[in-house]
């Protein structure tokens, strides 16, 4: 079998990204039989509790299903999961009006928050779905007098785009975006359905004025299974 473990963390992980790359991408298709796991750990080099924990985490996402005495198999439906492509460069985000296939449900929401040290701000915390599949996880600090130009606007829709067009110095800012790779804690399992410690990434990003106010910041947390991020470089 062609393939190189390359992680220094958890194998079960790396292999359960394996297989899950494999589903995704048509190579198993749907009914697709796995070999035992015992084959399937001798065929990797590992033992047998990882392709277990592997194969535990990906029946967890739908995407495997196992029948007693029969085998596992991948699930009719696991292409469903197909990548959700964003493009998360500034210049390349979607109008605001440009987003038919996704939903934003508000989880909380604060409209007397405070930037630390920086003046008040409205807090919200969103979940982002593609149909009946949440793919994010959106925590957002957005000064006052921003979300003040169309307060539902921003509470039921994409807030960057929005505030892109809205805001009349919004070139001129300064922009500044992190990527993490993390793993899922209790919560980020429960609001994605995603297993604990899956794969997910961690997008932080500010927008200052040029004189250094601070009127965006947010954390966006993908799942690592379903999201693919495009970004200028």
């Amino acid at each position: 079998m062609d393939f190189e473990l390359r992680t220094k963390g958890k194998l079960y992980l790396e292999i359960a990204e394996l297989f899950r790359q494999k589903i995704l991408s048509g190579a198993w298709p749907a009914g697709h039989k796995l070999g035992s796991l015992q084959s399937l750990a001798t065929d990797f080099g590992v033992s047998l509790i990882t392709i277990r924990q592997a194969v535990a985490d990906l029946r967890g996402e739908g995407l495997l299903v196992s029948r007693h005495g029969v085998g596992t198999f991948v699930a009719e439906d696991a292409r469903r999961r197909e990548r959700l492509n964003l493009q998360v460069d500034w210049q390349s985000m979607p109008s605001p009006i440009d987003q038919s296939d996704r939903d934003a449900r508000l989880l909380d929401f604060d409209a007397a928050a405070q930037f630390p040290g920086q003046g008040d701000c409205v807090w919200m915390k969103r979940l982002h779905s593609r149909g009946d599949m949440p793919y994010a996880i959106v925590d957002i600090r957005l000064a006052r007098r921003v979300f003040d130009l169309d307060p539902d606007g921003f509470r039921d829709r994409m807030v960057l785009p929005l505030l892109r067009r809205l805001y009349p110095e919004a070139e001129s800012l300064v922009r500044q975006q992190t990527l993490t790779l993390d793993s899922a804690d209790q919560e980020v399992s429960r609001l994605l359905g995603i297993p604990l410690n899956a794969p997910v990434g961690c997008l932080e990003r500010t927008l200052t004025t040029p004189g250094g106010d601070l009127l965006y910041s947010g954390l966006v947390t993908y799942r690592g299974d379903m999201v693919r991020l495009e970004m200028s470089f």
